[in-house]
């Protein structure tokens, strides 16, 4: 693949938090080869042959990462989980007839992904390691889409969430058990589910309640610390945030969250990804069509909660202690779930800014720049610049204007692996 230039547009810089104009890149294949002023690329790219796209009066910005979805999932209404026999899915889920689907089913997805200006996918859940065959295909070529970071099956307690697309594990022997076989199967990440979900309440008081005892949860996290694996919970409670912080273990969807603990957080490396869009969906949407019962909406809307107070109190203490709001937040909308949609990802960016006070760049930036670290892509990722990846979005207006620009696809252009996205 030729070099290709694009010249003179205005950066919006991920890593910094500003918007620098005059700017140009070179990419060849799928990698930024130079990123600099205009000025100082002019005669390289003149003398050079390569093709060159004026982007005079454009801004230019990394692709985005959505750091919890389910790809094997459209959004469409599902049966309960909890409601399912985890052998039989998985029995069933490794039918060729059934596996077909589930692989149309993920390509799907990806398109709609990288159409919404997604180049990043964090994979939290799936059967039949179907998230790392297709992983596998996108890195060879064999198909076209985001990158991918699959994390196979969860680990969860007997009794717990989601055990139809899980290892259900009783003791810390059986945990480390899954683990290494997470290992061997190549993931890049483990997805614990240590508490409930909406859709398991058995009574209002038992929403989010904690169920995977701390010494599974702390062997599970010793054990992926020998492969160099990171981890990341399922917690919806603040109890459960605690142990998992303390235990070296990512937050996802979270709760109530003392200062204590993100100072821990801070020291041991760990990020939050909220998904305030996951319970919202189940909320605003017709039970007719979410299959939702009146129990488990009430149980919504207790979720929601505590992810509203838990993310609030966050970013109270991160901009208390750190000078800064967004610094241990990750976007992720849980896209897949019931409701829940791949193209709708930038809601929950939109929430950051209308809600939570942070600005539109902070906003971008756990989409960018923070998901590269807390994924630890961050050399490949996270900001435009020699050596990175070449994903990235081109922009007639400057979405930090308006961040409901993201959700009009028509209205900007999606480069991935550097090449043009062809939306449809």
């Amino acid at each position: 693949m030729a070099e290709k230039c694009f010249r003179n547009f205005t950066l919006i810089d991920t890593k910094n938090g500003d918007c620098l104009d005059n700017i140009t890149m070179i990419i060849e294949k799928d990698e930024i080869t130079a990123l600099a002023a205009d000025s100082d690329l002019k005669a390289e790219y003149e003398s050079s042959g390569m093709d060159v796209i004026d982007c005079t009066g454009k801004f230019i910005m990394p692709g985005l990462c959505n750091a919890h979805v389910h790809i094997m999932f459209t959004g469409e209404k599902l049966p309960r989980a909890s409601s399912l026999n985890h052998k039989l899915v998985q029995f069933l889920a490794g039918l060729p007839v059934i596996r077909n689907i589930l692989m149309k089913k993920r390509q799907q997805v990806l398109k709609t992904s990288l159409n919404s200006g997604i180049t990043v996918l964090r994979v939290l859940g799936d059967v039949n390691w179907g998230d790392i065959k297709i992983r596998d295909e996108t890195n060879s070529g064999k198909i076209f889409g985001p990158h991918i970071l699959a994390a196979g099956r969860s680990i969860t307690p007997v009794g717990g969430h989601g055990a139809a697309m899980s290892y259900v594990v009783n003791s810390e022997a059986e945990a480390r058990a899954a683990v290494k076989e997470l290992y061997l199967r190549r993931v890049d990440c483990i997805k614990v589910l240590q508490t409930k979900g909406v859709t398991d309440a058995d009574d209002l008081a038992s929403v989010g309640g904690p169920i995977m005892p701390k010494a599974i949860l702390a062997a599970i996290a010793d054990e992926a610390d020998k492969y160099n694996i990171p981890v990341t919970a399922h917690s919806e409670n603040s109890e459960s945030v605690r142990e998992c912080v303390e235990c070296g273990v990512n937050i996802e969807h979270g709760a109530e969250i003392d200062e204590d603990t993100v100072l821990m957080m801070k020291e041991k490396g760990l990020f939050y990804c909220p998904t305030i869009l996951a319970p919202r969906v189940y909320l605003e949407t017709p039970p007719e069509k979410t299959g939702l019962s009146d129990l488990h909406i009430k149980a919504g809307d207790i979720v929601e909660k505590k992810m509203v107070n838990g993310l609030k109190s966050l970013i109270e203490y991160s901009q208390k202690n750190f000078g800064s709001k967004n610094c241990l937040i990750i976007a992720g909308s849980d896209a897949g779930i019931p409701m829940c949609l791949h193209d709708k990802f930038a809601r929950e960016l939109g929430f950051y800014v209308d809600e939570f006070g942070l600005t539109p760049m902070e906003a971008i930036q756990t989409a960018t720049y923070n998901a590269g670290l807390a994924l630890s892509i961050a050399d490949k990722y996270g900001c435009l610049e020699a050596g990175k990846w070449a994903d990235f979005l081109i922009f007639d207006k400057n979405p930090m204007d308006n961040l409901n620009i993201l959700l009009e696809p028509s209205r900007f252009e999606v480069w991935c692996r550097g090449t043009k996205v062809i939306k449809n």
